[in-house]
């Protein structure tokens, strides 16, 4: 009896290992396959506004995931600056479900810029979670597109951003022909950047110049952008290095409100109509 209670044990054993060693593998193409799409197709290829809703992608698998399973976005490319003119908003199918949504939103900020462009890859934004995906799901998903300003319409809007290890701060004011100061309000807040409205569709029709006051510098080269956008949608930007050490190249106006300020930009007005020049 003890002989037979013995060899049922060691072939009950013997039948659970083999069991176990021949287990059926996994196959990858029982897992779900993922599509890609736009939330609105005509966001392809499309020009949005800064303070619009953005691109939103749809994530749908063919059956239900088994484990959660999170998608996100890659910029791959455009002259726009994640974090600064738009992020990207990731999110995951749960468990047992099948759809998610990648949004890529604008940022509205006020500093005028030029038209840029954003291209973005779509798909899982870990290595893991696209093992878990059909092999057969096409990836990545590009998303291209373009954003554009949203400036005021009541007369020239100026942003000026600088390199704060040159100057802890630079002031702006429009002055007039004559070299008085027509308005420095907006632009003389003590912040980098500065951003305003300086010259209005009601004043007075003429040539005026942005002037740059150096209020507080470390006596060292400074590197700025300027960005400037006229009522009619058009946006200017200009780079460059104010030499502190060479003030002679830069026309200088004492009489102004903030103390004296020198001429970098030269604007004409004519009407809502604004021709903007470069003077360094």
């Amino acid at each position: 009896m003890k002989k037979i209670l013995l060899i049922l044990t060691v072939g009950l054993f013997i039948s659970s290992c083999e069991s176990d060693d021949f287990a059926d593998p996994i196959n990858p193409n029982d897992f779900p396959t993922a599509t890609f799409s736009l939330a609105n197709p005509s966001d392809a290829g499309a020009t949005i506004t800064e303070d619009s809703d953005g691109v939103v992608v749809n994530v749908m698998t063919d059956k239900a995931v088994n484990n959660g399973t999170s998608f996100g976005g890659e910029q791959v490319g455009g002259t726009a600056i994640e974090g600064e003119d738009f992020e990207i908003k990731g999110s995951s199918i749960s468990a047992f479900g099948n759809s998610t949504t990648v949004s890529i939103l604008p940022i509205n900020n006020p500093f005028p810029k030029t038209d840029r462009t954003v291209v973005v890859e779509v798909g899982p934004d870990v290595e893991f979670a696209e093992a878990l995906l059909n092999p057969n799901t096409q990836l990545p998903f590009t998303v291209s597109f373009t954003i554009t300003d949203v400036n005021p319409t009541t007369g020239v809007n100026v942003g000026l951003a600088w390199d704060e290890d040159a100057a802890a701060d630079l002031d702006l004011e429009i002055v007039k022909e004559d070299g008085s100061t027509l308005r420095f309000g907006p632009t003389a807040t003590g912040e980098n950047p500065e951003i305003g409205v300086l010259l209005l569709n009601t004043d007075p029709d003429g040539t005026y110049y942005l002037d740059l006051n150096l209020f507080d510098i470390e006596g060292t080269p400074i590197d700025f952008n300027f960005g400037i956008s006229d009522p009619n949608g058009s946006v200017s930007e200009f780079n460059g290095t104010f030499d502190v050490d060479n003030l002679d190249q830069y026309t200088f106006d004492a009489n102004t409100d903030l103390g004296g300020s020198y001429r970098l930009i030269k604007i004409v007005k004519s009407g809502t109509t604004y021709t903007i020049t470069q003077l360094f």
